[in-house]
């Protein structure tokens, strides 16, 4: 106990030292007036204007990072500086958010509470501040005050040294009377407070602050009644007024956060076979489920499933939809041009990580593996095509760029391996298959749970095939054009449409695709 005390204190008496003995004489009240005109502009009940803050407006924050440096703290009282580093603290979340927007989460946001950054003449986390802050202020009443851009955490304001009391009795008040905050069930005799008080029980002194808080705010006597606390919403605290929701793929997830989605591709195509015979209709219902978890390590990992019923039949009594019917069928043994088969065609894992390029672009990289999970997966005399019955792997690069305040392109550059055997070039027969997916995607955000997307792709095939020991290759590859369209359901659970037109190498082959995609994100801790 003894050592903790003697570090903390040393760690204040550095803090103090750095700020003061590296500054300039500053006007203090200036920065204050600056900020306290930025709150009154980008912050509404305590949201903020995310969206509005453009990049002049980014630079003028940054700008007044710097100014910290020149401002002398040891010329300023204790209520002075905690005040100023308070709002220092809640503008640096802006700033931070802003830099990275559009964002769903800061969960979104690798490091956003653990990554140092400049503060003045000084490099410490948000983390860190925060410690600070408490540290000095002795007062669990800022907890009220220090805004961690989620709509879980407190209302944001401006604090005014000057009426820094008032201020923090106010905040104390309105959160308790906030039933987003504190709820009070009378009938069942239980309480859920913020998570706020769990985490910080020491600083609050337990439970007895809130039975305290409760009986002096809500008049409420909850010392017998049960306690416990709300699961915390990392969602973004913007302003519901220009809230646009949007999905960040490129971004990693954090750890406490995760994904789940089914996206269904119904693929069809109808080529002739000969001039005397009908033509076919070869339909492929894809469905992958793939759930993916964020991790303190700085990437994103999880299962991949894929179930397939793949359906190939004459044109002519053939419908669009029958690879929905999931049927098993073995080859016709008079035509060889009709069979139907499902089930579970592979199962993976997908690793996800990102990489910044020397110009200090962000890049998603995805991994893909996936197994074989039936055996003969690609046929015989008796079974049809199901999948491959090699591993397959992909690798993807994501990156995305906002070209307007509506607008977004979203790349997708990678190469998909199929059929990877160990006898590649041994066994006989044997297909293996290289393609490079070069996807691009423009994103209309037309309101504010909606977007409409067109999506082109070019994917050029290189196809090798072994038998009676000799190998062949064969060049070829599809385009793909599409329109689509995707609107959040909740904050969290995103469906989406799309429909798109291949042209194949094949001559007169004619291949369309449904899809339908259906992903939820959790973003909580």
């Amino acid at each position: 106990m003894i050592k903790e005390i003697i570090l903390h204190s040393i760690f204040i008496s550095s803090f103090l030292l750095l700020l003061s003995t590296q500054s300039k004489a500053q006007d203090v009240d200036q920065w204050n007036k600056d900020m306290s005109q930025f709150y009154a502009e980008y912050v509404i009940d305590g949201k903020v204007k995310y969206k509005d803050i453009d990049d002049k407006t980014l630079a003028y924050l940054a700008k007044h990072v710097e100014d910290l440096e020149n401002i002398e703290f040891s010329n300023l009282t204790q209520p002075e500086r905690v005040a100023l580093l308070t709002n220092t603290y809640n503008l640096l979340v802006i700033k931070k958010v802003v830099e990275n927007y559009p964002i769903a989460s800061v969960k979104a946001i690798p490091g956003f509470f653990t990554d140092p950054q400049k503060v003045g003449s000084l490099t410490l986390s948000l983390n860190e501040l925060e410690q600070y802050i408490l540290s000095e202020s002795e007062d669990p009443r800022f907890h009220f005050a220090l805004v961690c851009g989620a709509i879980s955490c407190p209302a944001l304001f401006f604090i005014n040294e000057q009426n820094l009391k008032n201020q923090l009795a106010t905040a104390e008040k309105n959160f308790f009377k906030n039933s987003n905050f504190i709820k009070v069930d009378e009938e069942n005799q239980s309480v859920k407070a913020s998570k706020i008080f769990n985490w910080y029980a020491a600083d609050f002194g337990g439970r007895k602050y809130i039975d305290e808080s409760i009986k002096k705010y809500l008049d409420i006597e909850v010392a017998d009644y049960s306690l416990s606390y709300a699961v915390y919403d990392w969602r973004l605290n913007e302003d519901k007024a220009v809230k646009q929701i949007r999905y960040q793929p490129t971004l990693l997830y954090t750890k406490g956060a995760r994904e789940v989605k089914l996206f269904s591709n119904y693929y069809t195509q109808k080529e002739p076979v000969s001039d005397t015979e009908d033509e076919l209709r070869y339909t492929f219902f894809t469905n992958t489920l793939q759930y993916v978890e964020g991790t303190k390590k700085g990437f994103n990992i999880g299962p991949v499933i894929r179930f397939r019923s793949v359906q190939l039949e004459p044109l002519s009594t053939a419908r669009y939809f029958h690879a929905t019917r999931f049927q098993n069928n073995n080859i016709d043994g008079n035509t060889f041009n009709a069979y139907a088969r499902t089930g579970i065609s592979a199962a993976g894992l997908q690793f996800r990580h990102e990489r910044t390029s020397k110009k200090e672009k962000r890049h998603l990289i995805i991994h893909t593996l996936l197994f074989p999970t039936v055996q003969n997966a690609e046929g015989d005399g008796t079974f049809g095509f199901l999948d491959w019955d090699g591993l397959q792997y992909t690798i993807q690069t994501w990156r995305d760029k906002d070209i307007g305040p509506n607008l977004n392109i979203f790349f997708d550059f990678g190469f998909i391996f199929e059929n990877i055997h160990p006898d590649i070039f041994t066994e006989d027969p044997l297909f293996f298959q290289i393609t490079s997916n070069n996807v691009a995607i423009i994103n209309w955000f037309l309101y504010p749970r909606m977007t409409l997307y067109g999506i082109a792709s070019i994917s050029p095939q290189l196809g090798i095939f072994t038998q009676s020991g000799n190998t062949n290759t064969n060049i070829g590859g599809f385009g793909q054009l599409g329109v689509g369209y995707k609107y959040f359901i909740t904050d969290t659970i995103e469906l989406e449409l799309l429909g798109t037109l291949f042209q194949s190498t094949v001559f007169n082959r004619q291949s369309q695709t449904v899809n339908v995609g259906i992903r939820y994100a959790l973003i909580r801790a």
